[in-house]
Order: C-alpha cells, then structure tokens, then sequence
C-alpha cells in the first residue's frame, strides 16, 4: 500500500447540512461517543476520527450486528439500550471512497477490520489521507446487506473550534431501528423462558 497513488481513489463530496446518523447509549451524549479512539480509522491525538453512517439502519446495525451475529436477533432489552441519532453536516467534506471497486482497481486492498493488525493498516492509511487532505473515508458495512456505502469516519481537529456536525432535534429509538435494519427483536422474556422449558 505504500506505493498507493492516493489522488487515483475515487472521490465522494458530503455536502454541508447532509444528515448523518450515529447510535449510541440512551443515556449518553452522540457527539461524544462518534469520537472514539478504538476503530479502524483512527488518527493520533490529537486528531480526532468522528464514526457517522449515511442511514439509521447501518448506524444500529454497527452497534447490534456483533451481538445478534448470524442470527440477525436482539431482545427488545438489548435493542432499547440504545438510540439512533440524527445529525447535520456543518461544514463540506472531501472524503476518499476506499471500498469502491475503483480502489481496488488503483490497487488498494482491505484487510478485513477486525482486531489492531488490521486496524495498523486501515489507521496508516487514514493517517496518509488525513495528511494529503483528505477529510474522511467512505466504506461498505458488514452488518448491512446491500451493496451501498453507508459508513464514514471523518477527520477533524477538535481545536478548530467548530464542531463538524450539529445535533438534530429527532432520533430513532433502538427497537423501531433494529426492526427498521432487518433484525429480529424478540421480547425480552424469551429466551430465559426457553431455558426454563
């Protein structure tokens, strides 16, 4: 990858007031929980990577595709443990889409991101773009089924002084997403009471 010409990667523009969607705790405050330091596009401190999804489908579906696995099955406790905010894009972003087939044609390859050994790449990767002016990455999910790029990890600098996004003033509680993303909620009951038979 260090021989990866990063001006061939195909290019998306998310525009200022673009709606985005993040799902997080009830309790807890979307803006802050966007911001993490453990995903595959993390940048160094003090450089931030902001983890948005284009639908609220994939945004849940990040959070609850680990816990339902093949099953595709939370229980309606689990799935009420989180909501799914709406947020709006302040500011244009010029993000690299390097899950696009394009990509792979200028010979950028993947690793599937699970774990740091993968993630050393991705992240050496973010650090490259981030540098060469790129704002963000658009990638495919694993836990949607559809061929749409429907995640981003956008860059930013929390100094700058205006926050990227704004929150908006509606979200989606976890069950209507859940259901909304093609997982099946079942009452909370039910498998304890499948243990009792």
């Amino acid at each position: 990858m260090t021989g990866l010409d990063l001006a061939s990667l195909p290019v998306r523009h998310l525009r200022k007031g673009t709606t985005v969607y993040r799902a997080h705790g009830e309790g807890a405050a979307p803006l802050v929980t966007a911001v993490r330091h453990r995903g595959p596009f993390d940048l160094s401190r003090p450089r931030v990577t902001a983890y948005l999804a284009t639908e609220a489908s994939a945004a849940i579906a990040e959070i609850l595709g680990p816990v339902a696995g093949r099953t595709r099955a939370v229980t309606e406790e689990q799935a009420r443990r989180f909501v799914v905010s709406s947020l709006i894009i302040r500011r244009p972003f010029k993000l690299a889409s390097v899950d696009h087939a394009k990509a792979r044609k200028a010979g950028l390859v993947l690793p599937e991101r699970k774990g740091l050994p993968a993630f050393a790449m991705t992240r050496s990767l973010a650090a490259r773009l981030d540098s060469a002016g790129f704002d963000g990455v658009f990638y495919t999910s694993s836990f949607v089924d559809h061929g749409r790029v429907t995640l981003m990890a956008l860059f930013d600098d929390p100094g700058c002084g205006k926050p990227m996004v704004e929150v908006a003033s509606d979200f989606v509680p976890g069950v209507e997403a859940a259901i909304e993303a093609g997982f099946e909620v079942t009452p909370a009951h039910t498998r304890a009471h499948l243990d009792i038979i």
